[in-house]
């Protein structure tokens, strides 16, 4: 029968009493004893004795329990205040979150992070993106040697036959021939000056070949970066899918245990149903979990071609080479930077062209021919050197219109150079500061991970002794799981803020590629 009136309430201060002394001698180390003889003895607890177990039966029960589960004596053994079942429940959970722990705390137990490297290198080399960039290269480099071409010598040859019908003038009147007419020639010229315009045109090629190697490797390190955080991102929901299948076997063991105090009396129907209830709201974390997955996975096949493998989370890169007091030193060397200072380069070249071009050139050129005319049995020969020089005077206004359409572009290219330093130095400060929270966040975590561990042992031992209600551990339970989601998040969150920015600081490449 249940104490009633004062007699309950001191009862249950005199409880609260008592464990809080036992709090303090587990906290305190002078009360641990040190060693393993029989000098040291433990003292029997509130809760043994409230459920009439003192020492000489602890050791009965906890044999019994190794007998019934087939545990070796000298594993891990249960807490002998609380039920084996209860116990139980959450271990995996918790060992989840322990193992994400102690990899933070010891990173050599990590996987290697040089396979995933070699994988993520080869996804780039594969890409359709490098592979474009790189005939992009091949274009840009056959165009510089057409315009080269230009300044060497070029030769041309006709051959041609046919009739020809033809009147001269011979003492005051008039003869008409006609017959075959035969005809061949050999002229070749030379470029001797422009006003620079093709080497302009050479050098504004060249440019922008250089610039779409920057280009190249601008798009190198960010595939890469995509193609890591494809790989994190489906770790990140293997681990939440197992941390979301552990809380459903977390719930549905809850609610075994709750049916059996229900047998015994010790819980309500009502209990019975709010457990079975958390359950299916477990059931649809998964669910969302898997969808997560699916998702994450389809991004990783697109970027290695076959499915993801569990991997766990491997060691981090290194940052340290980084100087974090100044990072805009980067800016010079960035990709994106350099890309936009050799399209200006290439624009100015343009508009150098389009000048000299407006000017005229000066051309030197040499032919011999030899004709046959009707009548005629032999071949006339005609040599000629010319030594000629050419500029439009008017063209009906195109070569304004040219000249303004040379000033524009480059008016874009400085614009637009103007707004890529702006985003890049934009871009190194906020990869810094999502860093610098990334790393102070994971060991908040962790902190609140262990502080929910705590909470819902001693949870768990409460309500096996109906000292808290199942809505209090059902909730704590719930705390579990999401230290443990956010957890799994602040890790894999630093890892690529990392990665994002060795990105932003365009050092990727000589961190993967070159070193």
């Amino acid at each position: 029968p249940e104490p009633k009136g004062s007699v309950r309430e001191d009862l249950e201060s005199g409880l609260l009493q008592e464990l809080e002394q036992e709090k303090r001698q587990i906290i305190e180390p002078t009360d641990v004893p040190l060693t393993n003889d029989d000098s040291s003895e433990l003292p029997e607890t509130s809760i043994m004795r409230i459920i009439g177990l003192g020492r000489d039966d602890e050791a009965i029960e906890s044999a019994e329990m190794q007998v019934a589960d087939g545990n070796d004596p000298a594993a891990d053994t249960m807490n002998p205040a609380v039920s084996n079942e209860i116990d139980l429940i959450g271990r995996e959970m918790s060992r989840i979150m322990q193992e994400l722990s102690d990899g933070e705390k010891d990173p050599t137990k990590r996987l290697p992070i040089e396979p995933v490297i070699t994988a993520a290198k080869e996804a780039v080399q594969n890409s359709p993106s490098v592979l474009q960039i790189g005939s992009s290269l091949d274009l840009y480099s056959a165009q510089k040697d057409e315009i080269t071409a230009g300044k060497r010598p070029q030769v041309s040859a006709s051959v041609g036959g046919g009739n020809r019908k033809f009147e001269t003038e011979s003492s005051g009147s008039v003869v008409s021939n006609s017959g075959a007419y035969q005809s061949r020639s050999v002229s070749a010229s030379q470029l001797l000056f422009d006003f620079g315009s093709v080497d302009n045109r050479i050098d504004a090629t060249d440019f922008r070949g250089k610039a779409a190697d920057a280009e190249l490797r601008a798009i190198k390190g960010q595939i890469f970066l995509d193609a890591i955080s494809a790989f994190y991102e489906v770790q990140r929901s293997l681990l939440q899918l197992r941390l979301a299948r552990e809380n459903v076997n977390s719930r549905r063991a809850f609610v075994e245990f709750v049916r059996d105090r229900a047998d015994l009396g010790a819980s309500s129907a009502a209990d019975v149903v709010r457990a079975e209830s958390r359950v299916a709201e477990a059931m649809d974390l998964m669910s969302s979990a898997a969808q997560s997955l699916a998702r994450s996975q389809a991004v990783y096949r697109q970027y290695y071609g076959k499915e993801a493998q569990p991997y766990a989370l491997p060691r981090e890169i290194s940052v340290e080479e980084l100087d974090f007091l100044d990072l805009e030193s980067y800016l010079e060397s960035h990709p994106d930077a350099v890309r936009t200072r050799l399209l200006v380069d290439a624009a100015q070249n343009d508009y150098e062209a389009v000048v000299g071009q407006q000017r005229g050139a000066l051309n030197f050129q040499a032919s011999m021919s030899q004709t046959k005319n009707p009548g005629s049995s032999n071949f006339l020969d005609d040599r000629t050197l010319t030594l000629n020089f050419e500029s439009k005077l008017y063209a009906g206004g195109s070569k304004a219109a040219l000249l303004r359409q040379s000033e524009a572009q480059l008016a874009q290219a400085k614009f637009e150079r103007d707004r890529v330093y702006l985003d890049i130095q934009r871009n190194l400060r906020d990869a810094f500061a999502e860093y610098e929270g990334k790393l102070a966040g994971v060991s908040a975590r962790i902190l609140v991970t262990e502080g929910a561990e705590n909470s819902y042992e001693i949870s768990k031992e409460m309500y096996a002794f109906s000292r808290i209600s199942l809505f209090e551990l059902l909730k704590t339970q719930e705390e579990l799981f999401s230290a443990g989601q956010r957890l799994i998040d602040s890790i894999v969150d630093r890892a690529l803020s990392k990665y994002r920015l060795l990105h932003a600081a365009q050092q990727l490449p000589e961190v993967i590629f070159e070193g």
